[in-house]
């Protein structure tokens, strides 16, 4: 279900509407230059020390001593930490970038929260990097509307970054287009040619703003500090707490590892048929096809219930075990693959029981048995 989530029909003037007519704002454009690896650049000396320049405050100290190239430093005016740098050597392919996403409120609906992520770039290979602007774009805006689900909408980047101060830079035509899969990351990397940075460009996330977008909306009910502070794929995460209402039953139930798993793309195992949870159940038998006699059992024993779990759980019950849950714990954990080899053998096996009565036949008439 993770790679297969679909964005919900909404056009681009609607998820505007829900951004206040705005994709970002001076404070989420400082957070997102904030963000990038600090750089300590380093001038030549003059009488009073040497000139260092910092990129997270954006101010020029004179320090007594110059620090080693290429070394992490720390800036004397605000205490950030970063890579030592000098002006006149090793920047020739230097380059910053980072994918920033910030969450908000919606301006039209309490029961809506957006998140925006805007792409970060600093050209650290220009002959005087304190001239050099931090470029923040807006990438891709996903709104999440509870009980529907979630649109992401992104645009793509095209860029050169040749190194030396020259950097070819240019936005495609066209606007925001709705994406089709909600598979993480979609469309959120920046496509093009690059070939002086790296293409792992990390991504962060301002988990205050998360907070402060859910507060007081229907989000609040179905969220699990403890469960989701792991969770990776949080576009994921919140997609399906907004499609999907049994989220918020789970929740109250204990069972918001279940939710994160799948978030994770760790919870949707097939074998032989089964599935670990019906995500458009109802009712608690139909959702984790489990009764809620079984699920009190479960917690009073302390089971840990996990989509494995609930997937071997399946499987005795359908093979009419009566195993108590407190008990299945100590069941083979690979249940799920034995009982889908099993599976095959048992397709398999009148076939070739079929093959071997042909083959003795055919020797029959050869005479050569």
């Amino acid at each position: 279900m993770t790679g297969m989530m679909r964005s919900i029909k909404m056009d681009w003037a609607e998820a505007l509407h829900h951004l206040g007519g705005r994709l970002s704002t001076p404070e989420t454009d400082e957070q997102a230059r904030q963000m990038l690896d600090t750089a300590l650049f380093q001038y030549p000396r003059t009488r009073e020390g040497v000139p260092v320049y910092c990129t997270a405050c954006r101010a020029t100290h004179l320090a007594a001593r110059r620090g080693t190239h290429g070394q992490e430093g720390t800036c004397a005016l605000c205490g950030a930490r970063g890579v030592q740098l000098d002006t006149g050597r090793g920047r020739s392919s230097r380059c910053a970038e980072e994918l920033y996403t910030v969450y908000r409120k919606s301006a039209a609906d309490p029961a809506v929260i957006c998140g925006v992520t805007y792409w970060v770039m600093r050209d650290d290979s220009v002959p005087d990097p304190r001239s050099e602007a931090v470029r923040v774009q807006p990438v891709q805006v996903t709104v999440y509307a509870y009980g529907r689900g979630a649109a992401r909408f992104a645009r793509n980047v095209s860029w050169w970054f040749c190194g030396k101060g020259c950097t070819y830079h240019k936005w495609l035509r066209g606007g925001y287009a709705l994406s089709d899969d909600f598979a993480w990351m979609t469309m959120v990397r920046p496509v093009g040619i690059n070939t002086w940075t790296a293409w792992g460009c990390s991504r962060d996330e301002d988990w205050n703003s998360l907070a402060a977008a859910i507060r007081g909306t229907v989000f609040e009910r179905a969220w699990s500090d403890d469960a989701y502070s792991g969770v990776g794929n949080t576009g994921t995460l919140l997609a399906m707490l907004a499609r999907y209402p049994c989220c918020e039953y789970l929740a109250k139930l204990g069972l918001a590892g279940v939710i994160a798993q799948q978030a994770d793309g760790r919870g949707e195992m097939d074998a032989g048929g089964y599935r670990a949870v019906n995500w458009r159940g109802r009712s608690l038998e139909a959702v984790l096809g489990m009764s809620r006699a079984e699920l009190r059992e479960a917690q009073r024993a302390g089971v840990r219930i996990t989509g494995s779990w609930l997937l071997r759980h399946h499987i005795l019950r359908k093979a009419g075990s009566k195993a108590p849950v407190s008990e299945m714990d100590a069941l083979y954990a690979n249940m799920p693959r034995l009982a889908h080899t099993l599976a095959e053998v048992a397709l398999l096996a009148p076939i070739t029981y079929l093959g071997n009565a042909l083959g003795c036949l055919f020797c029959r008439l050869r005479g050569w048995s």
